[in-house]
């Protein structure tokens, strides 16, 4: 039985016991723990893993929060990061757009720049025909000969120009120098910002690619060694920086393209002014030159005239000497003779009597006489000689005369009506051209190419739709030749009225005008319908602005002002009736369908070429060589005419087609609506007219009658305002013509074309407003109003004295207010635009002789315009 004594322990022993562990072995197992030793083994471990478990929940507890700080420090730097990004592409994007900014700013200003220097490259090549002009001038007038050989202000003027045109043209090259050196320098700057901006556009990209970078993302990855600093990196000011100091010398550039503009503006201007200045000064000294050379001239064929008569009576004054002295030969013969005789007398009979004496004396005075007519005969001879020096003198000065005179008017005057105008020396082009986006010329082209497959492809149909007829109808123009007429027609070249009922009819419009076809008898007529077809549009418009067309075929006469022939002809738009119409009517300004209309026409078709432009505003007219009939025009010589006069005729109260259509609306109700202005002008209205006492209304600033150049020179000895396009604008809210009437007393109604009786809407809109029209074109405007009513600018010889005549006319309050007179005789309202319908009506009813015009573009267009006019300061 073992002892239950407790025994101490010491676990340190460590003597020979026997043991491996260094305990006794003697009464125990060896390799044993006591039970101390196990207790405090299990303590020890207990202790030990309590340890572990207490550092293991520190260390978890510090885990979990070096976690969530640094998660919450992560999440946070990378929001800070992300923010910080953001901000650099909001800067990178606001740099962005003010180098976006920058670069469209001189872009367009480029542009700008480059048009200025085109026009500089225009102006400069315009200058070229002055030069030439002058020169070819002055070379001209090198050849003349003898006392003309001066150096008249003519030559000085000439020379001036010359030394004008030679600074121009060096002002103008080195201008084109300064522009193709701004040009670079603005394209410079605008490669740097471009290079800018594209650097910030690579950058914007970066970062908005780093922006956007999530945790998620799949394709991010481990970079060593890029958290780093740079050394060739800049700062956010030098950044910052760079980009503002090409976006100011962007600005600096901007600013000195712009005064450069402004300065080729001014300088174009200011040579264009000086040009034509110089050009007017010479034009002027010419003018008066060439006056002066005539006058010259007329005065040397007075004398040499006058001469010439004087050489003939010397001549016959010589005869007479001639023949007194030998008149006086056969009295003197008697008398000698008769002395002789005496000399036989013998002796004492020789006696010296009174007849001795008598004869003696006889012989003597004779003598005397013969000496004295030979006298006068050898003065009259000598005085002859010359009379004949002075009439060879005379004839030579005449021809040095006509000579010089040949040179200025003929040579250096005709070459100086090519001087090209002030647009042309501002650097446009005589025609402007619009400068269209490229894809709107892609367009164009685009509209072109198919309208050449769609036309090409209807002619194939067209081919293939007549080789299919087997009963075609022939056609009367359907020839190859386009000259071809058939034998029967009647070619007329020149439009001469033929014989017929209304030769002796009075004009509609006014009893001046050429032959027309009004009359009060319309017995005549009869019970036949003839129909009038509109061919083409007017300016686009199927209907020719007869809206009621449509609606009933009586109502377009009527509504043309003319009902009594409301059932004698009808007009109609569809073409569909081409080959039952009796009249087509060609608006020639609108596409005409030229062979579609040979095609089809028949003999009794009547082709009526029609138009209100003047020839300067006309499309070619070469190819419808025996295409048209009759024309209806404004011109005097049309078979039916056809003007701006016709909305705004005049009717003499007297006349018998105002008292016809009196009777006419009485009797059938038609409505018409005649007008009459008030031709007494009220104190008020005068007082009104404060604004000044001349003014136009122009909106188109070309034309070859020149007339702002006109107006310009005008304006040196009166006021003139020029309103609409070319001048100011009028007040809004209120029709200009109306309101130059109520503040102005004359209107100049200057036409933009000086054409054989074009006469427009300039004139006769005035008419129905208190202010006198002051006329300038090519025709007599007596013909629609008398002479009364307007003031001419051809009656006048130069512009001082029709400035001198306004001004005496505004401060006559009689004499200006007998301008309106004329108007107390005078109704309006009973004529429309087209009323000219209602001529082409009669015709056809009236005119049945066959007649083609075979040259239609030649009566249109020869000696049609004319140039303007030089009038005299």
């Amino acid at each position: 039985m073992l002892s239950t004594e407790k025994y101490e322990f010491d676990p340190s022993y460590r003597g020979q016991t026997g043991s491996s562990i260094g305990v006794s072995t003697v009464g125990f197992r060896s390799n044993k723990y006591n039970p101390n030793e196990w207790h405090e083994n299990n303590y020890a471990k207990y202790y030990q893993s309590f340890t572990d478990r207490d550092l293991s929940e520190k260390q978890r507890w510090q885990a979990t929060r070096t976690e969530n700080e640094t998660l919450v420090l992560s999440q946070q730097t990378q929001a800070l990061s992300t923010k910080k990004l953001q901000q650099r592409l909001h800067d990178i994007n606001f740099w962005k757009f003010e180098l976006n900014r920058m670069i469209e700013d001189i872009r367009n200003e480029t542009d700008l720049l480059i048009a200025q220097k085109k026009r500089l490259t225009n102006s400069l090549d315009a200058t070229e025909a002055p030069l030439h002009i002058a020169t070819e001038c002055l070379g001209n007038r090198d050849r003349r000969y003898g006392e003309d050989r001066v150096c008249d202000a003519v030559e000085v003027g000439l020379l001036k120009e010359v030394e004008i045109i030679n600074n121009v043209q060096n002002l103008l090259r080195q201008t084109i120098m300064t522009a193709e050196q701004q040009i670079r320098a603005n394209r410079n700057a605008k490669q740097n910002l471009e290079m800018d901006w594209s650097n910030k556009w690579e950058a914007a990209v970066a970062d908005a690619k780093a922006t956007n970078r999530r945790n998620e993302d799949v394709d991010i990855m481990f970079y060593p060694g890029v958290a780093r600093h740079y050394d060739n990196q800049s700062t956010p000011e030098s950044w910052a920086q760079n980009s503002h100091d090409n976006i100011v010398n962007g600005q600096n550039q901007l600013m000195a393209s712009i005064q450069l503009r402004a300065l080729i503006d001014s300088i174009l201007s200011d040579i264009s002014r000086d040009m034509r200045e110089q050009a007017d000064v010479v034009e002027t000294e010419f003018a008066r030159r060439i006056s002066e050379m005539s006058d010259a001239m007329q005065k040397m064929i007075q004398n040499s005239r006058e001469t010439l008569k004087a050489i003939a009576d010397n001549e016959k004054k010589i005869d007479m000497l001639r023949a007194s002295i030998r008149a006086k030969e056969a009295p003197l013969k008697v008398a000698q003779t008769r002395l002789n005789d005496r000399r036989a007398r013998p002796g004492i009979e020789s006696c010296h009597d009174p007849a001795q004496d008598h004869l003696i004396g006889e012989v003597y005075q004779l003598s005397q006489s013969v000496d004295s007519l030979t006298g006068e005969l050898r003065e009259a001879e000598s005085n002859w000689k010359k009379l004949r020096d002075d009439h060879q003198m005379l004839a030579k000065e005449i021809e040095m005369k006509k000579n010089s005179l040949y040179i200025d008017q003929q040579k250096s005057m005709a070459i100086r009506m090519r001087y090209p105008s002030v647009q042309r020396l501002l650097g446009y082009n005589a025609h402007h051209s619009t400068n269209y986006p490229k894809y709107f010329l892609y367009f164009f082209w685009i509209i072109i190419g198919t309208i050449i497959i769609y036309l090409s492809f209807t002619n194939l149909y067209f081919y293939i739709l007549q080789s299919a007829q087997t009963h075609r109808p022939i056609s009367l123009y359907a020839h190859k030749n386009v000259h071809f007429v058939p034998s029967f027609i009647k070619i007329k070249k020149s439009l001469e009225f033929s014989q017929s009922l209304f030769e002796s009819r009075t004009s509609l419009y006014h009893p001046h005008l050429p032959i027309h076809i009004y009359t009060q008898n319309l017995s005549f007529l009869r019970n036949i319908s003839k129909l009038i077809l509109l061919g083409n549009p007017f300016f686009g418009d199927e209907t020719w602005g007869l809206h009621t067309i449509e609606k009933s075929s009586t109502e377009p006469m009527k509504q043309l002002l003319c009902p009594y022939l409301a059932h004698n002809c009808y007009i109609t738009i569809d073409k569909k009736r081409f080959s039952q119409a009796d009249a087509v009517v060609y608006h020639v300004r609108d596409p005409i369908n030229k062979k579609q209309a040979e095609k089809n026409r028949h003999p009794d078709q009547r082709f009526v070429f029609a138009l209100w432009e003047s020839p300067t505003h006309t499309p070619k007219l070469k190819s419808y060589k025996a295409f048209f009939n009759w024309t209806m025009t404004y011109r005097f010589k049309s078979h039916i005419i056809a003007s701006y006069y016709s909305s705004n005729a005049y009717i003499h109260t007297s006349s018998d087609y105002y008292q016809f259509m009196l009777k006419e609306n009485a009797t059938k109700n038609f409505n018409l609506n005649f007008k009459k202005h008030d031709h007494q002008l009220s104190d008020e209205i005068l007082a009104n007219k404060n604004l000044g006492i001349v003014a136009a209304l122009i909106s188109n600033c070309g034309g070859n009658s020149r007339r702002l150049h006109l107006i310009r020179h005008l304006k040196r000895y009166i006021d003139v305002k020029v309103y609409g396009r070319c001048g100011e604008k009028c007040p809004e809210n209120v029709d200009c013509r109306e309101f130059i009437a109520k503040k102005y007393y004359f209107f100049l109604s200057f036409e933009n074309s000086l054409c054989k009786d074009y006469t427009t809407e300039k004139f006769f809109s005035t008419l129905e407003y208190p202010i006198v029209p002051v006329v300038y074109g090519r025709t007599n405007y007596s013909y629609f109003i008398p002479s009364s009513g307007f003031i001419d600018v051809n009656d006048f010889p130069n512009l001082t004295s029709l400035a001198q005549y306004l001004k005496q006319t505004r401060y006559n309050k009689e004499k200006y207010l007998s301008y309106f007179s004329w108007k107390k005789d005078f109704i309006w309202g009973i004529a429309q635009f087209l009323t000219p319908f209602c001529d082409l009506c009669l015709r056809l009813h009236l005119d049945s002789t066959p007649n083609v015009i075979d040259d239609i573009d030649a009566w249109w267009n020869e000696n049609a315009c004319q140039g303007p006019r030089t009038l005299k300061s």
